[in-house]
């Protein structure tokens, strides 16, 4: 591990310092970006983390990371649109290290084309990863958090929004990132 002086911003105000050493943490979507970053950096605070990613090399790359530093990190393949995957992977924790204390709810997909040309099929597993994946990661965790004592429960996104055909077109975009085309005065 790191020794404190290798950590940025610890001994600032919104750090980490104290809150998550001896925690279990799991963190879906650890395999790369901001998850591998969110994973890496509770192990360096102390924390033992449960590295999930649909990609087992992913997951691997950031639990080895983590040991490689000294931490104590776990890899598992995990989709989170699969409830039973969801509570294997929250229960593998718990099974480790006697239970839950973090979740982050990490893991996501982006819509990869224009928003007006998207089949179902994505939208389902846009849908199914994005939002029933945090639900089922929730829905698992709390009972274990709460047999504890407690738990914190983070939600993070780096999706950016789908392309979308300009709102002056007469398609519309999304909610989100296109105003309203105007209506009748």
């Amino acid at each position: 591990m790191r020794g404190d002086s290798a950590i940025p911003g610890a001994d600032t105000p919104g750090s980490l310092r104290g809150q998550v050493a001896g925690k279990v943490c799991v963190v879906a979507g650890a395999g790369s970006g901001i998850g591998r970053a969110i994973a890496i950096r509770l192990a360096e605070e102390g924390g033992m983390v449960l590295c999930a990613d649909l990609s087992a090399n992913g997951a691997a790359a950031t639990a080895g990371q983590i040991a490689a530093d000294g931490g104590e990190g776990l890899d598992w393949v995990a989709d989170v649109s699969d409830p039973a995957a969801v509570d294997a992977m929250v229960a593998a924790a718990a099974d480790r290290w006697g239970g839950i204390d973090v979740l982050v709810n990490n893991a996501g997909v982006n819509i990869p084309r224009l928003l007006h040309e998207v089949p179902d099929e994505v939208i389902d597993r846009t849908l199914d990863v994005n939002v029933k994946g945090q639900i089922y990661g929730c829905r698992a965790a709390i009972p274990l958090m709460l047999a504890r004592g407690g738990g914190r429960s983070r939600y993070a996104a780096t999706a950016r929004p789908p392309p979308f055909t300009p709102p002056s077109s007469p398609a519309c975009g999304t909610a989100s990132s296109a105003p309203a085309p105007p209506g009748p005065s």
